[in-house]
């Protein structure tokens, strides 16, 4: 049997919810045993104590593990096939970006700028900020439909190629430079 990683990658902050993800986790367990969850980011962040309770609390140590990544990422996307955002707020999400590029399928948290990245069914799933259900809904749906999951992969690939990637970009800030001469 193929096990499967999600992967959320975060410092350990209240706005970034990881409690949300715990709290999904908790309801993904009662219908797959096949799933873990990889939380990453800085054990030295307060919340990262709430966090470890809840999941004591939930008795989910056995399904969620907490990694401390230093620059070595694509290590953990590499193996992850679902990447998470639970973000209350946020710009652009790097993490979000990198599993994009990574060939991870994203489901994210209507919070921030996630939904200029992410557009609902088309690249990746969407939930309300603190949706528990919501989110595990869609990590089941993923997990289930691996079609669905390459589909929405590769056209989170070809938006960071047509609109995220160097040439676009420069050719962006080019036009804007251009346009301040005389």
């Amino acid at each position: 049997a193929h096990h499967h990683v999600v992967v959320l990658v975060a410092n350990f902050k209240p706005i970034k919810r990881q409690d949300t993800l715990v709290e999904a986790m908790a309801l993904v367990r009662q219908h797959r045993d096949d799933v873990t969850v990889v939380l990453i980011g800085d054990s030295n962040d307060p919340y990262f104590k709430v966090v470890s309770e809840l999941i004591k609390a939930r008795g989910l140590g056995a399904c969620i593990k907490i990694a401390h990544a230093k620059g070595d990422i694509e290590r953990y996307l590499s193996i992850a096939v679902v990447g998470c955002n639970c973000s209350e707020s946020e710009g652009l999400s790097n993490a979000v970006m990198e599993y994009m590029g990574a060939g991870v399928a994203c489901v994210v948290s209507d919070g921030g700028g996630n939904k200029d990245l992410i557009t609902h069914k088309e690249n990746g799933l969407v939930f309300s900020v603190g949706d528990h259900a919501a989110l595990a809904q869609h990590i089941l749906h993923l997990l289930g439909n691996p079609a669905c999951r390459q589909h929405m992969v590769e056209a989170s690939q070809r938006r960071l190629s047509a609109e995220m990637s160097m040439p676009v970009i420069l050719g962006t800030f080019e036009c804007f430079y251009r346009s301040l001469l005389p």
